[in-house]
């Protein structure tokens, strides 16, 4: 965990303003449509917590890499 120390409260508010956060899960195709269930649900309460924007992406025919 990382702690970061806020000197400047107008400096975290525009860094804040621009934050984007995401993630890769690899899912198998038979899985799609469970995952979309549950996502659908977090992005609900996602929002409720300050997310202003909720996006989910899907890759087909990803290359599998080692």
């Amino acid at each position: 965990m990382r702690s970061i120390a806020i000197v400047d409260k107008n400096l975290w508010r525009s860094t804040m303003e621009r934050y984007v956060d995401g993630f890769v899960i690899p899912l198998p195709m038979d899985k799609v449509d469970d995952y979309k269930r549950i996502a659908d649900n977090a992005g609900v309460i996602w929002k409720e917590h300050g997310a202003l924007e909720y996006w989910e992406c899907l890759g087909k025919a990803v290359q599998r890499r080692r």
